[in-house]
């Protein structure tokens, strides 16, 4: 399964792939109004916005099978205030729902890894919904272990609480 890094030419492509994800995956944990209102075209210029900034700090790949974009992972700097600039961050990672559990994921989540480590970083963070059961299991089954910090988000009217989970990179400088 080919992964590459993400161009403008794939805004629409991560965009279908970021609803579809989001409205299997967070059916009832984020309020229905919300996953209903999600908006390919929206989601599309906003990929084309980040794709050609050239201040982005997030870094994006795509794994693609026959032409189409079946998953997608961003990866940075870890974004938690205070946090070391030897820490990065899986900013976000998605999967289409008919990709789901076929590996997709799991190459996707070694790519960010390995992308982390070859920047420099000794280990890195990402958040992820707290009734996110699914997500989590994947988290922890690669590699990914849950710390104690929590944070609350709001998302359409509902607060929702986040977890962070942490991994260590095995860089030493």
């Amino acid at each position: 399964m080919p992964i590459r890094l993400a161009t403008v030419a794939d805004a629409q492509e991560i965009a279908i792939v970021h609803v579809k994800a989001w409205q299997k995956s967070y059916a009832g944990i984020v309020p229905d109004h919300v996953l209903d209102n999600l908006s390919i075209e929206s989601r599309t210029k906003r990929w084309e916005e980040i794709l050609v900034n050239p201040e982005t700090k997030s870094t994006t790949w795509v794994l693609e099978a026959d032409g189409h974009i079946l998953g997608w992972c961003s990866i940075g700097p870890n974004r938690d205030e205070g946090s070391s600039e030897l820490s990065g961050e899986v900013w976000a990672m998605y999967v289409h729902p008919d990709a789901q559990r076929k590996g997709v994921g799991t190459a996707l989540m070694q790519q960010a890894i390995s992308a982390l480590r070859n920047a420099g970083y000794e280990d890195a963070i990402l958040w992820v919904l707290t009734n996110n059961t699914q997500g989590r299991f994947f988290y922890e089954a690669t590699g990914w272990k849950e710390t104690l910090a929590t944070k609350e988000i709001e998302m359409g009217g509902t607060a929702l609480l986040e977890t962070r989970y942490e991994i260590y990179l095995g860089l030493i400088h």
